[in-house]
């Protein structure tokens, strides 16, 4: 990098404390170590991007296959519900196992083309229907309270309506944008939008972990102290930004140009510099004036220098943001949840990790589909919902043996 010059001299060595150091050499340090992580940021995306493609090709069509067999054992298990021989207890545990492989479908995101509210809704009808006038009732009851107190839904349903909500959950969708255009409280469309994660749920919650509050809390603040570091380049004199611009599009100019290639290059990176003008970016606009201008006279002003390093301190930061997302995960998105379920140390400890999650995915895939081609009859699907009950009523047992020999 360039050494820039300021009107104070510049001390020959870099102190150790911060404090005594001119800003010059904060400046120079700051640059330095944006320049660092710049190169460490690639290296991280590049890793990244390799688990990303990695699992696209490897893991990606297997997640969907075995999304795809869980709807056709659920379609499978349904036609079996209304069979009148089964006992009470076979009826319970079948629809148990249904629940069970619906909520594994409903946690997964590989679940494309789908229609999960279908099956939703179906064993919504059929528990409903399954409870005696009483109990149905109650569940409606404590579905309409559940709205008013979770969902400021202020309405007085029908228990017809709420059967609508349950056959087609969009409807309580509908009634909450009516409320929230209607009522005149600033804050509650901001309700809304959070009470529908918590209402639906959030479809990869349950399939990825997420990442921890205080690292949310952490990020949140470098974010805000960037802001407030942006500002600073508003004390960034019209001057030093026209001369740098200045010099930029001397050099972009599309004369200078060799070739074709070089013209369109030129070209854009003149967008980029009259963009940074207008925005008065000084950081991007130094960035590239340090790049492609061999200037050794330039020099910031003292009092430009100071703001100037707040600004590369805020890039430091987000760069160091920027790398951990990379490195472990960090972010929101669903990349993001991928790196954090596959990352590693080490080349075998990644190859072990995508080996076994194959393994789990085709022995299940394997599992589901010879459970569909073994449940042709009626006597089979009992004989397995009684060794599903035993195998429940043995670890109950268990567990109260537990309770009563340590919890006493």
């Amino acid at each position: 990098m360039t050494a820039i010059k300021t009107t104070k001299t510049k001390k020959p060595k870099l102190p150790a404390n911060h404090c005594d150091r001119t800003p010059a050499q904060v400046f120079q340090f700051r640059w330095e170590k944006i320049e660092k992580l710049t190169a460490q940021v690639a290296k991280a995306k590049v890793k990244y991007d390799q688990i990303i493609e990695r699992f696209q090709n490897e893991l990606l069509p297997f997640e969907q296959e075995q999304s795809q067999v869980q709807y056709q054992l659920i379609e499978k298990l349904f036609t079996f519900v209304s069979k009148k021989s089964l006992t009470q207890t076979q009826r319970l545990e079948l629809l148990d196992w249904i629940e069970e492989i619906l909520e594994s479908l409903l946690s997964s995101p590989f679940r494309n083309g789908i229609d999960v509210n279908k099956l939703q809704q179906q064993l919504t009808h059929i528990r409903l229907n399954d409870l005696d006038t009483e109990d149905q009732a109650d569940a409606l009851n404590e579905i309409r309270s559940q709205l008013k107190d979770h969902f400021n839904l202020n309405i007085e349903f029908t228990d017809a309506e709420l059967m609508a909500f349950l056959a087609n959950p969009e409807l309580i969708l509908q009634h909450m944008v009516k409320q929230a255009t209607n009522d005149e409280q600033d804050d509650l469309d901001d309700n809304f939008v959070d009470e529908e994660d918590d209402l639906f749920g959030d479809e990869t919650t349950d399939f990825f972990e997420q990442h921890s509050s205080n690292k949310k809390s952490e990020q949140q603040n470098r974010g805000r102290r960037f802001e407030q570091a942006k500002k600073s380049e508003l004390f960034i004199s019209k001057g030093t930004m026209n001369r740098c611009y200045k010099k930029l599009a001397n050099i972009f100019h599309p004369d200078k140009a060799q070739n074709q290639q070089d013209k369109d290059k030129f070209h854009q990176l003149m967008i980029s510099a009259s963009k940074a003008k207008k925005n008065n970016d000084a950081f991007t606009l130094f960035s590239m004036y340090q790049e492609y201008v061999n200037d050794k006279d330039f020099a910031f002003a003292e009092n430009e220098l100071v703001q100037f390093n707040e600004v590369l301190q805020a890039k430091v930061n987000k760069l160091e943001d920027e790398k951990n997302e990379y490195l472990y995960g960090l972010g929101h998105d669903f990349n993001s949840h991928i790196v954090r379920r596959f990352k590693s140390r080490s080349k075998k400890e990644l190859e072990g990790k995508f080996s076994e999650h194959l393994n789990g995915l085709q022995n299940y895939i394997g599992d589901i589909k010879q459970t569909i081609a073994d449940i042709k009859t009626l006597k089979v699907v009992k004989e397995i919902l009684n060794a599903r009950y035993d195998k429940m009523d043995n670890e109950w047992n268990a567990e109260e043996l537990f309770d009563l020999m340590f919890n006493k």
